[in-house]
């Protein structure tokens, strides 16, 4: 029972990577695409979790960690960036 809900949960998200894919490609803006990329980094840990459970080793937790590092880390450093660069417009005040 539990290998079945396994399988599904592999299917589910296999099926999710293309989905974020086409986000990515039609996203109307740039932070679209990073929480794209973000949304990509996050499937893969949770497909790389999914089979270490399902082959029973644990060989693949260092690679999770830090993958999942490098996904956080690269949206931090994304976020910022796009900070520096796209500064709200100030709406001009009425001068009364």
């Amino acid at each position: 029972m539990v290998e079945i809900a396994i399988n599904i949960a592999i299917c589910i998200l296999l099926a999710a990577v293309p989905i974020i894919m086409v986000r990515l490609i039609k996203g109307p803006s740039t932070l679209d695409r990073v929480l794209c990329l973000d949304g990509i980094a996050v499937t893969f840990v949770a497909i790389m979790a999914i089979l270490s459970m399902k082959w029973r080793t644990a060989f693949y937790l260092d690679l999770i960690l830090i993958f999942s590092t490098f996904g956080f880390l690269s949206t931090v450093a994304f976020a910022y960036y796009l900070r520096k660069t796209y500064e709200p417009k100030k709406e001009k005040e009425d001068i009364k």
